[in-house]
């Protein structure tokens, strides 16, 4: 068996090292799910991720080892064959603006889509909401009629149209309340289809 272990002299140039490699070196991950906007570095977006993401991250990372460096001697012939370090082009750069709390209200009168694109760039914080709801969980579904009425309320969720499609309602929250299902909530307060939200 190959001895993998680094000696400790040599533990701050690989690990100088191994820092220049994550700055260099992308890998797609998938995300937890169809609906879940990917994230493309092996780094970075953890609040996009569910308790098994580590586990998953985990594995890709344990793959890229394998295939690149079975042994430590590898790793550190690959780490030394990297390209160099590429700099940032500062006039490409652009400043992202503070989110404020406001911007993640609802406004039915977008269409589906825009809706479901905030919802995952808002996910955790400040996260989607109605004045009485914040939505949890949310879907893309097909479906048309007045902006913020409900068309349809079923074991799947609840299907708000939107200024163009609708969305399904899956997993909500009322104000000091714990979260629902949208359909249980929706049934217990007895909405009905055509109810505006």
């Amino acid at each position: 068996m190959t001895d993998t272990s680094i000696p400790e002299t040599a533990l701050t140039t690989f690990l100088d090292a191994l820092d220049k490699a994550n700055l260099r070196v992308a890998k797609q991950f998938p995300g937890d799910g169809p609906l879940r906007q990917p994230v493309h570095t092996v780094y970075g977006g953890a609040h996009l991720f569910t308790a098994d993401a580590a586990q998953k991250l985990g594995a890709l990372a344990l793959r890229a080892l394998q295939e690149h460096a079975p042994d430590a001697a590898t790793l550190a012939g690959v780490l030394q064959s990297m390209p160099p370090d590429t700099p940032q082009d500062h006039a490409q750069a652009t400043l992202a603006p503070k989110i404020d709390k406001s911007e993640g209200a609802v406004d039915w009168n977008q269409p589906a889509q825009t809706i479901y694109d905030k919802f995952r760039a808002f996910d955790p914080w400040p996260g989607l909401f109605t004045p009485e709801l914040k939505l949890i969980d949310i879907a893309p579904a097909a479906g048309n009629g007045a902006a913020g009425t409900i068309l349809a309320i079923d074991d799947d969720g609840v299907t708000v149209a939107a200024g163009e499609g609708a969305i399904r309602l899956l997993t909500v929250q009322r104000a000091g309340k714990p979260r629902v299902a949208a359909a249980d909530l929706a049934r217990g307060s007895g909405w009905e289809v055509g109810r505006r939200l």
